[in-house]
């Protein structure tokens, strides 16, 4: 009996060890190592100050030091990470998302597969996420990221100037009412001559408001399919699959967009010379007052900045969720950490993962910096930065990936609508249907790049109203997609949009 209770007890030791996040075996008996965290941006200037917290807590629990490693800036972001995965065998943490090509370097083995690895080295997070929270992440069967532990709703909404429409005595658009919106844009536009157009070229694609327009149709591409896309779009319910200028809503929107151009609320060179600013900035600079397709960390980022420097303005969003009542959260594959394929200490670096996504003190430290440095909290016990000096030591390491809704604080914010928007439509968000979909361009990639080529040149034009007589157009657009291959490019998605469903 004394046997059998003592065993019982070391294997209820053992698995609390597990699942507190314990790792297998003791930092001292763990050979020392380097690891590299591959980031985005620039780095920061209290990085000093970084490192010496976070060596204090690798090298107590892992026997490691942890670097990162910055690319430098935005710019050709997509191809310096390629490189990175191609070349720098130093890496051993990195960022990925479905704008980085995660699946297709998942296919071609450039990340670890995390399958077997991640209940033994990251039991903190095996033991936390349901498994639904890995299909995107995975590939084939097989884990190849780890997405965070957070809800968010990532689909599009309209973001504009409330207290101009107050000052107007403009109707109220929360119903998300065309011709009420439309009205706001033109009444500002004329009576504000500060405001050379209404909405800016980043996060307005109009395609972005035209597919919950559709009020029941989802895009089976990640973010509402804006960007590198096609946008096929899924009758909600089915795995009916059509292109979106194929439905009878895409005239009449069209016609709406042709409108609004002519009324100039964007420029008419809008393609010709895109401007690639933030939108927080041109909101913040009084250069416009509305855009068309701003999720809500773009919301959140124009409402930060705006309320924070205008006091007196106020920033409103209206999800166009409301048209379809479909509140999907993040896809998997928007934010993820995955482990290259050639690191050379790929447990360790689960280790160190685990504990920055499950762990107090990591956490804090990798999401918010170095506490009365970076951040303090205020007397509701809230993360604040009002009083931290934003010149020299904010903190902007871009850890989307590794965010948990279980262990966030409450955050002082300048913009209350985020955390009312938050109140308001968070307990409605549910599992996207799509979410670990990704096509397979093998078969068809000619068709998909001569169908892009025509979207560019003439289906852009049309979304953004820049065509003189719309409904020829879209005949044209239609003949051009035809002849470029759209019915088989359409047949091949349609057989693995089926063949995704079934699997699921």
């Amino acid at each position: 009996m004394i046997k059998k209770w003592s065993a019982l007890m070391l294997a209820t030791m053992m698995l609390t060890a597990l699942f507190a996040g314990c790792i297998p075996a003791a930092a001292e008996e763990l050979p020392y190592v380097d690891l590299t965290f591959y980031m985005m941006d620039t780095s920061l200037d209290d990085m000093d100050a970084f490192y010496e917290a976070l060596d204090e807590l690798t090298m107590r629990d892992f026997n490691c030091r942890v670097r990162y490693k910055f690319p430098g800036d935005w710019i050709d972001y997509e191809s310096k990470y390629r490189t990175m995965l191609i070349t720098d065998d130093t890496i051993d943490l990195c960022y990925a998302a479905q704008w980085l090509s995660f699946p297709a370097y998942a296919k071609q083995d450039a990340y670890m597969d995390l399958t077997d690895l991640l209940p033994e080295y990251a039991p903190g997070i095996w033991a936390a996420y349901p498994r639904d929270m890995f299909n995107g992440a995975s590939i084939g069967g097989k884990i190849y990221g780890i997405p965070q532990n957070a809800r968010n709703h990532h689909l599009y909404m309209f973001t504009y100037r409330e207290d101009l429409r107050k000052k107007y005595d403009l109707p109220d658009m929360s119903d998300l009412d065309l011709d009420k919106i439309e009205l706001y844009l033109k009444t500002v536009l004329e009576n504000e001559p500060d405001f050379q157009f209404a909405v800016p070229y980043l996060y307005s694609d109009p395609l972005g408001m035209f597919i919950p327009y559709t009020k029941n149709y989802d895009s089976i591409d990640s973010q509402g399919g804006i960007g590198a896309s096609l946008v096929m779009l899924v009758e909600r319910g089915t795995t009916n699959i059509v292109p979106y200028y194929e439905l009878p809503e895409f005239l009449e929107f069209s016609q709406r967009m042709k409108r609004w151009s002519d009324m100039g609320f964007w420029s008419k060179g809008i393609l010709a010379n895109p401007d690639p600013t933030e939108p927080r900035d041109l909101f913040n600079e009084g250069v416009v007052f509305a855009s068309l397709s701003s999720h809500l960390d773009r919301a959140s980022d124009v409402g930060e900045t705006v309320m924070k420097d205008h006091p007196d303005w106020e920033i409103a969003v209206i999800p166009y969720a409301l048209w379809t009542d479909a509140w999907y959260n993040t896809r998997s594959t928007q934010d993820l950490t995955v482990i290259p394929y050639s690191s050379k200490n790929p447990e360790r670096a689960l280790m160190v993962l685990d504990k920055m996504l499950t762990d107090r003190e990591y956490y804090d430290l990798t999401q918010y910096g170095v506490l009365g440095l970076n951040y303090e909290f205020d007397e509701n016990g809230a993360v604040s930065v009002a009083n931290i000096d934003q010149t020299n030591h904010r903190f902007t390491v871009n850890m989307w990936a590794t965010r948990n809704d279980d262990l966030k604080y409450p955050q002082f914010r300048f913009w209350d609508g985020r955390l009312e928007f938050e109140e308001k439509y968070f307990p409605l968000i549910t599992f996207d249907p799509f979410d670990g979909f990704e096509a397979d361009l093998t078969e068809v990639q000619a068709e998909y790049a001569a169908l892009f080529t025509v979207r560019q040149e003439y289906g852009e034009p049309i979304i953004w109203g820049l065509v003189d007589d719309v409904e020829a157009a879209i005949e044209v657009y239609k003949q051009k997609m035809n002849e470029a291959g759209m019915e088989r490019f359409q047949a091949e998605i349609q057989r693995q949009v089926e063949e995704f469903a079934a699997s699921r």
